[in-house]
């Protein structure tokens, strides 16, 4: 019987970056400096046995087995670089394979790594087969997720965009089964930062047009997403047979048969359904470059908001305005005030983003932690405005960059960033501090209107 790890997690100490432990009573206790050049990143593998950083520009790789005392770790594959030309944008760690999804000149975006080799194969990476709809110049992976026995892949980049589906079935190499469309909501808009919860996923992305810069907040339901990946199945297919149009073409009709069969459960559909994307709700935050006239652009209002056709009568070849119902107007002031609040963010200036339990916290930078409560959307399906983003008034770093959560918990999360001497630490933030804080700013809001 293999001995129980203890809860581990990679923070700051003294601003380098520490693999450390945390007791049940929430104390850090720095263990062992991390491995890594400056710019590694480190993820924890999903069962908590191992560890990979990713450094060298993005380039190389470490596989390391957690201990339970010390040294804390042993490195079981050495240093590795991704085979020539090709960048990791995001890894992750699933059942002794290191899965890492990213770029390359060859189209290849998705590699695998098998860490559970005593010895490692000349060629160590093999890349997986990709949808034809998902090979054009410039596409990549940027974000990697495990949805049961599903691989689910973030492409970005070039139009369109895609969920990519891939099936997990022990002791083969991962598969594509399926692809579900990602909104488009601007031009030259890119995915910057995801972020899972049980029940969501969370994509912030950013782009610009005439108007100005926009920035956006996507979230997508996990049990939607399952039924769209059982749908749209690219294993009916003989493989090489989908082209770009036959791939699309499967993904819009998992679409169509997904959003059928969850319309009676749902209250609304907030996604600009006449683009194809019932499956999304989306907060919008718009920096105009001049007149903000569009506001929500294709944004769908609640009926209790929706304009009365304001009548008009005529006598002997003259019109006459009739003076607008003051409800008509209230209503209107209301709607205006809404799409205000709901679009409240300062700026677009997102570092990193993560869910506590139903709670999406954003670091803002030099502007604090930020966070909506999801819950609402959850059960209405919807976005309203008890889910707008309010700032969290409890981090006390002048900078949040970051964060990171012991897997499996959900009593808060450590906050990365800096502190007025510019050393990068950690802060604890306490779901309590979280809900406090979102509570008191509902009851100010509710006081004000």
């Amino acid at each position: 019987m293999s001995p129980l790890l203890p809860d581990f997690v990679f923070l700051p100490v003294d601003g380098n970056p520490y693999l450390c432990t945390v007791s049940a009573a929430g104390v850090v206790e720095p263990r062992a400096p991390a491995q890594g050049n400056a710019d590694a990143v480190y993820k924890i593998s999903t069962d908590q046995k191992f560890f990979a950083f990713l450094d060298s520009a993005n380039k190389r790789f470490a596989v390391y087995e957690l201990l339970d005392a010390e040294p804390w770790l042993h490195r079981i594959v050495s240093p590795t670089n991704l085979p020539r030309d090709c960048v990791a944008y995001d890894f992750i760690l699933h059942e002794g394979q290191l899965l890492v999804g990213g770029r390359s000149r060859s189209q290849e975006n998705i590699w695998l790594l098998d860490y559970s080799l005593v010895v490692q194969p000349s060629k160590a990476w093999q890349a997986l087969e990709v949808p034809e709809a998902v090979r054009k110049s410039g596409k990549s992976i940027d974000f990697l997720y495990v949805l049961g026995q599903t691989l689910v892949a973030v492409d970005n980049v070039i139009r369109p965009k895609w969920f990519v589906f891939y099936d997990l079935s022990k002791g083969t190499l991962p598969t594509p089964v399926g692809l579900h469309p990602i909104r488009v909501s601007s031009a030259f808009e890119g995915i910057r930062h995801g972020a899972e919860s049980s029940a969501l996923y969370a994509l912030f992305s950013a782009g610009a047009g005439q108007r100005g810069a926009s920035s956006y907040v996507q979230l997508y339901f996990k049990d939607e997403l399952a039924q769209s990946a059982a749908a749209a199945a690219l294993t009916t297919l003989p493989s090489g047979e989908a082209s770009g149009g036959d791939a699309e073409l499967i993904a819009a009709q998992a679409s169509s048969k997904v959003a059928g069969s969850a319309k009676a459960k749902r209250v609304t559909a907030r996604s600009g359904s006449r683009h194809g994307h019932d499956l999304t709700l989306n907060w919008k935050f718009f920096m105009p470059m001049g007149d903000d006239s569009d506001e929500f652009g294709d944004w769908e209002e609640d009926d209790d908001f929706e304009e009365e056709l304001l009548p008009f009568g005529s006598r002997v070849g003259r019109r006459k305005e009739i003076l607008p119902d003051p409800k008509v107007l209230k209503l209107k002031a209301a709607r205006a005030k809404r799409k205000e609040l709901l679009r409240q963010l300062p700026g677009a200036s997102v570092f990193a983003m993560i869910f506590c339990q139903d709670y999406l916290l954003l670091a803002m930078g030099e502007q604090g932690v930020w966070v909506a409560n999801t819950a609402p959307v959850l059960r209405d399906r919807r976005i309203e405005l008890s889910a707008r983003f309010r700032p969290v008034t409890s981090v006390q770093l002048i900078k949040s960059l970051g964060f990171e959560k012991l897997a499996g918990q959900e009593g808060g999360v450590f906050v990365l960033g800096r502190n007025s001497a510019e050393v990068v630490e950690y802060e604890w933030l306490s779901l309590e501090q979280i809900v406090v804080s979102a509570k008191a700013r509902s009851r100010s809001v509710l006081a004000d209107n």
